[in-house]
């Protein structure tokens, strides 16, 4: 009897798994938008997502607990390769859609409350507020599924639109069950809002407008309902304090650094979520190291180089500000009278003591120090 040779057993694919991230305020509204996708789709809880062995359908919907941020999940999950590494070579995010109730929207973006106290927090000490979180669920969504009855829907688009411009909107409450699965299930274009496309399957991570400006070159100050606020002078923090007391209601998202007469080797930085602004340490400038201590990257450091000031280093004002019919000359012009002029600024970084201890009692008490 002859040896028969061995034909390779054909064995079979494990099919890829298509994440669909599902987040938003759990109010009455959107805690019904939820069911509504329960009705077409496959909805697992995060924890249950997580914790599960067995290997989920084609398309798994994951719905996120609102203390746990969209954008952080969809980086660390892609650049990790974790949905690829538990349950095969190409599962990936789909899509982020948010849910979003029309009715709270603008009241949740005026609000300073924070998550924890309406039990939506990690613990009772999370002190993020619900705008944060809000803005945040917002400008992650490549897709957001709006409900509510807001007679104001005009409003609700101009703020959906400023904060995520790329993303596909359907109203829930006039969509039928055939309509919403399509939705949520179909693939996603590449083309939508501005994505990484250095993948096998384009990234879901959005970038934000307000990133989008802070990366964009020294000449560009933005859009309309978007302004770039560069300047290389420091701000008077008892006349920022009164700015920030009262800032331009347009805002809606802010980010960047700072720089305060009066912590010239300290950077700080910005952050604005409707109408909570908050300012915090961000670590000292280079221009407080010597050269051997620079990014060893080149590029980081050709970058760094293109923009030095002679005089202030990397000291500058750099804040990218988004809104609904924002007033770019408005703030700039009320930013700049924050300003100490050119000739202060220089004679500030030989100062050992610049400002009296009154003008930095205001700052400590304004959180800016």
């Amino acid at each position: 009897m002859t040896d028969q040779p061995m034909r390779p057993q054909h064995v079979a694919a494990k099919p890829f798994v298509a994440v669909c991230i599902l987040s938003g305020l759990p109010t009455e509204a959107v805690n019904r938008g939820f069911r509504r996708i329960r009705e077409v789709a496959q909805v697992h809880s995060f924890l249950e997502f997580v914790e599960s062995a067995s290997h989920p359908k084609s398309l798994a919907g994951v719905l996120l607990p609102p203390h746990v941020e969209t954008s952080q999940i969809v980086e660390e999950w892609e650049e990790s390769e974790y949905l690829a590494e538990r349950f095969g070579s190409g599962s990936h995010i789909e899509k982020v859609v948010t849910v979003v109730d029309s009715d709270s929207l603008l009241s949740h973006l005026r609000a300073s409350e924070t998550i924890s106290n309406r039990g939506w927090g990690k613990s009772s000490r999370d002190n993020r507020t619900i705008a944060d979180i809000l803005v945040g669920q917002i400008e992650s969504a490549t897709h957001l599924l709006i409900i509510g009855h807001s007679r104001s829907c005009e409003n609700i688009t101009q703020v959906l639109v400023a904060l995520n411009p790329g993303a596909n909107r359907l109203a829930l409450d006039q969509t039928s069950n055939a309509e919403l699965r399509e939705f949520i299930s179909s693939s996603r274009t590449a083309s939508q809002g501005r994505m990484d496309l250095s993948r096998p399957f384009a990234s879901a991570q959005v970038v934000p407008p307000w990133l989008d400006l802070l990366q964009a070159n020294s000449h560009t100050t933005g859009t309309s309902g978007q302004f770039l606020y560069r300047r290389s002078l420091p701000f008077d923090p008892v006349r920022f304090e009164e700015w920030l007391s009262n800032p331009p209601s347009q805002i809606l998202r802010g980010k960047g650094r700072i720089w305060f007469a009066h912590r010239c080797a300290e950077s700080f930085g910005y952050s604005c979520a409707g109408s909570v602004h908050r300012v915090f340490s961000a670590g000292p400038w280079w221009a407080n190291y010597r050269g051997t201590a620079w990014p060893s990257c080149e590029v980081a450091r050709d970058r760094l180089l293109a923009q030095w000031h002679p005089h202030f280093g990397d000291r500058r004002q750099e804040i990218a500000f988004i809104g609904s019919d924002l007033d770019g000359d408005q703030i700039g012009s009320e930013l700049d009278a924050c300003l100490l002029s050119e000739e202060e600024a220089i004679s500030l970084i030989s100062s050992p003591e610049p400002f009296s201890q009154t003008e930095t009692d205001v700052a400590h008490r304004a959180g800016l120090q």
